[in-house]
């Protein structure tokens, strides 16, 4: 949504959405923050910026999430960017080995609590 439309209104709104939906039924919901995106090549201050503006909200206190997952956090290369060995060479997609790395953060945030 963020390079498609230039916003991050509709996906607060859907995401919220489904987040109430699922704690609604008694499901556990985890949220997962969205990789740093500064190291892509079409990347903009705008872009750049919608991104940790979504990634924050996602991080809110809100009650129908019940852990996060800091995605953002665990790939970050200090910079905004993520670091090259996660990013395919399209340099948004990440790699299997970044998917490693959220999965052993979601182990450690939501599996061993």
């Amino acid at each position: 949504d963020i390079y498609a439309r230039n916003s991050i209104t509709d996906t607060k709104i859907r995401l919220q959405a489904m987040y109430d939906r699922a704690h609604a039924s008694g499901a556990r919901v985890v949220a997962i923050t969205v990789p740093p995106t500064k190291t892509y090549s079409q990347s903009t201050s705008k872009t750049v910026s919608l991104t940790k503006e979504l990634n924050s909200w996602i991080r809110g206190d809100r009650s129908a999430v019940d852990r996060v997952v800091d995605a953002e956090k665990v790939l970050s290369n200090g910079n905004d960017g993520t670091k090259p060995e996660y990013l395919q060479s399209d340099t948004l997609h990440i790699t299997v080995n970044a998917h490693g790395a959220v999965k052993a953060e979601l182990e450690n945030q939501v599996m061993k609590k």
